[in-house]
């Protein structure tokens, strides 16, 4: 095949990230994302004009080049997932970007808006105050609050 410059990460994806690699995401796990409703943060890279043609629901619109001036409305949680897309090798520098403000779980769509089969949304693509990353528990799961509580109600060992 001729490939000449192949890393491999033994330890997988948290060394592949920890080695500051881009991180892909397929359209396939962004549906799973949304049918499951998990959240993350989805951002549109492309101008206003590009984008009120056609966008993936839930993505909020920031133009590459104002992506620096967002550093503030990000979400709080560093684990939120955030997926970018659109804007060619634009997409590589505000990962990059995303990923040097903190944000782990960051990666870019593949292929950007051409791989998304799902509908999209037309007209203007909202770009909000502040970006919202609300974390869902799980089956299982319980708040570092409720935690607590049940810790320091539960009867000492004698």
């Amino acid at each position: 095949m001729g490939y000449t410059n192949v890393k491999v990460f033994h330890a997988g994806l948290p060394a592949w990230k920890k080695a500051g690699n881009l991180v892909v995401s397929g359209p396939v796990g962004l549906e799973t994302w949304m049918k499951a409703g998990d959240p993350f943060v989805l951002v549109d890279l492309r101008d206003a004009a590009a984008a009120e043609k056609g966008f993936i629901p839930g993505a909020i619109g920031i133009p590459a080049k104002d992506l620096a001036a967002w550093k503030d409305r990000f979400p709080e949680n560093k684990k939120a997932p955030v997926v970018l897309y659109d804007a060619a090798q634009a997409g590589v520098d505000a990962f990059k970007t995303v990923r040097g403000w903190g944000y782990a779980n960051t990666s870019v769509l593949l292929n950007g808006i051409a791989s998304w089969k799902g509908e999209l949304k037309t007209g203007a693509l909202a770009a909000p105050a502040k970006i919202e990353y609300v974390k869902k528990l799980k089956p299982g799961e319980i708040t570092i609050d409720a935690f607590k509580k049940v810790a320091d109600t539960r009867p000492a060992d004698t």
